[in-house]
C-alpha cells in the first residue's frame, strides 16, 4: 500500500499538486490531476484556477499537513466528497457527510422531469402545492426543489436522524429552512404527528433500490463508505417501491404527480408495480444523457 510517509507537502501549490497527482496515478485514482486540485482549492478556499495563478504560493505547515491527511484518505478510496464535506447538485453546494449518500447527477433528472411538467400545467405561482420528498438523505431534492419552484411547501422524510440534521442545515445554507417540514419516520409514517391533514399534490423519492447481487458488487468507495441501508433495496432492488406505492393512496392528491429515480435496467419492473398499483391515470418516462431510463413520471387525474 503506497503511504504519504515520505511525502513532503510544504512546497508551493504547484509543487504540491505535482506530488499528489504522482500519488493519486501511482494509487490508481483515474482523474489523478483533477482530484489534486479539488482537494487543494477546498483546502485554501480557492477555486481551481485561483490554483493555477497562485502556483508559487507557499503552503503553510497546517495546510500542507491537512493536504497530505487528504491525499492519504483519497488513495485509500474514501470518495472526495467527504474529504471535503461537501458535493455539488444543480449547480448548488451542498454539505455532506458519511451519514448521507454521496448525490449522483442522474438523481438532477428528477428536478428536470418535474420542472417539465409543472411548465406544462399551471402557470409558477397560480397554486400553492404540497409536495413531499421521501428518504430526502442530504436534503438535495428538498431543497432544490424549494428554490427552483417558489409554489411549493415541501415535507422532506427520512428515517435517519443524523441524515434529516444534514438536510435541515442545506436548507438554512440555502435560506428555505421556513418552506420545509423536516419529519422522521418510515415514508409515510408519523407524518400526522407533525401536523399533516392533507394529501400531497407531487411527491418525489429516490428509493434504495440496489438488489442483493448489486450490494455484493459494490465499489470499495461506496461499500466501505457510504451508508449502506440507503442502498439496499432488498432481494430484487423493489422492497421500497413497494411500500411507497401501497401507502401512496392515502396520502396522494387527485390530480396528483409522483417522481421516481429507478436503477439500471429496472424499467420494466418498476413499471409493472406502478401499472399493478391501479393509481395512475398515465406513466411516463425521463431518459438520463446516456438513453437509460432513469425517472418515472405517474399522474393521478379525479
Amino acid at each position: 500500500m503506497l503511504k504519504t510517509d515520505q511525502m513532503h507537502f510544504n512546497e508551493t501549490i504547484g509543487e504540491a499538486l505535482r506530488i499528489a497527482a504522482s500519488f493519486f496515478r501511482r494509487s490508481g485514482i483515474e482523474e489523478p490531476r483533477m482530484e489534486a486540485e479539488i482537494l487543494l482549492a477546498a483546502f485554501l478556499k480557492m477555486d481551481r484556477l485561483d490554483l493555477v495563478l497562485n502556483r508559487g504560493q507557499v503552503l503553510t505547515p497546517e495546510e500542507a499537513a491537512r493536504y497530505k491527511n487528504a491525499v492519504q484518505r483519497r488513495s485509500l478510496g474514501e470518495p472526495v466528497a467527504y474529504i471535503i464535506d461537501e458535493k455539488y447538485f444543480y449547480g448548488r453546494r451542498f454539505m455532506v457527510n458519511k451519514s448521507v449518500l454521496i448525490p449522483r447527477p442522474e438523481t438532477e433528472l428528477i428536478i428536470e422531469a418535474v420542472k417539465r411538467c409543472l411548465e406544462q400545467r399551471e402557470s409558477p405561482g397560480s397554486k400553492r402545492l404540497k409536495a413531499a420528498d421521501l428518504g430526502t438523505g442530504s436534503g438535495i431534492l428538498a431543497v432544490t426543489m424549494a428554490l427552483e419552484f417558489p409554489q411549493l411547501f415541501l415535507w422532506a422524510v427520512d428515517i435517519s436522524a443524523s441524515a434529516l440534521k444534514v438536510a435541515r442545515r442545506n436548507a438554512a445554507i440555502h435560506g428555505v429552512l421556513d418552506r420545509i417540514c423536516f419529519n422522521r419516520g418510515d415514508y409515510f409514517e408519523n407524518l400526522h404527528r407533525f401536523g399533516f391533514h392533507f394529501p400531497f399534490d407531487l411527491v418525489v423519492a429516490n428509493p434504495p433500490y440496489l438488489d442483493r447481487d448489486d450490494m455484493v458488487m459494490l465499489p470499495v468507495g461506496v461499500k466501505n463508505y457510504e451508508p449502506l441501508d440507503a442502498l439496499r433495496g432488498g432481494e430484487d432492488g423493489l422492497d421500497c417501491y413497494r411500500k411507497i406505492l401501497t401507502e401512496l393512496p392515502a396520502y396522494l392528491n387527485k390530480p396528483g404527480l409522483v417522481f421516481m429515480e429507478i436503477g439500471d435496467g429496472d424499467r420494466d419492473k418498476v413499471e409493472e408495480l406502478f401499472r399493478a398499483s391501479g393509481l395512475f391515470s398515465y406513466l411516463n418516462w425521463h431518459y438520463d444523457l446516456s438513453g437509460k431510463p432513469r425517472v418515472i413520471e405517474a399522474g393521478a387525474e379525479n
